[in-house]
């Protein structure tokens, strides 16, 4: 049972990076707009 509740807290830790590293694509892109907006 200990191996899976680990394999699980890691696999939330990989989604966390995951979502963390499309928010700041979606940042830079948004920016990216902005420039050209303007």
């Amino acid at each position: 049972i200990r191996d899976v509740t680990e394999s699980l807290s890691s696999q939330a830790q990989e989604s966390a990076q995951v979502s963390q590293s499309l928010n700041k694509l979606a940042n830079h892109q948004q920016g990216l707009m902005d420039q050209f907006r303007v």
